[in-house]
């Protein structure tokens, strides 16, 4: 496991998982937290083969999330999916602004500012923007 994180705008309890697997792929998947079972059930969507170097994940407040990798940022929410392609960075840690843009460090002490065009609060994504400081 490479990092997971609730989605918001569901339903029922949803974790959205980051992992790897033997042949050193990386996966996006989603599963329904069942609290009376205590147990997880699939969730209502998964991506195989997200980018190789996707090392962090962020539930975005217009549903869905954000798969941050080393040279791109990528949207999926299920039947949405949005990617930008970014400069070489690794990102080691974000803080939301708004529900709309967010703040990202990177390995070398970079700021970045991610907007997400949203046509409304609660969604959808319709497209993102990087913008360095």
């Amino acid at each position: 496991m490479i990092d997971l994180c609730f989605l918001h705008g569901v339903p029922k309890p949803t974790l959205a998982l980051l992992y790897q697997d033997s042949k050193e792929a990386r996966h996006l998947k989603t599963y329904e937290v069942m609290l009376k079972e205590k147990d997880f059930g699939d969730g209502p969507w998964g991506q195989s083969s997200v980018e190789a170097g996707a090392c962090m994940l962020i539930a975005v407040k217009c549903g869905g999330v954000l798969v941050l990798g080393e040279q791109s940022i990528t949207y999926h929410s299920g039947s949405e999916f949005k990617s930008i392609a970014t400069p070489f960075a690794i990102y080691k840690a974000y803080e939301p602004i708004d529900p709309t843009r967010y703040l990202l460090g990177d390995h070398q002490g970079g700021l970045h500012v991610l907007i997400l065009d949203c046509a409304r609060a609660e969604g959808p994504v319709r497209g993102l923007a990087l913008e360095t400081m």
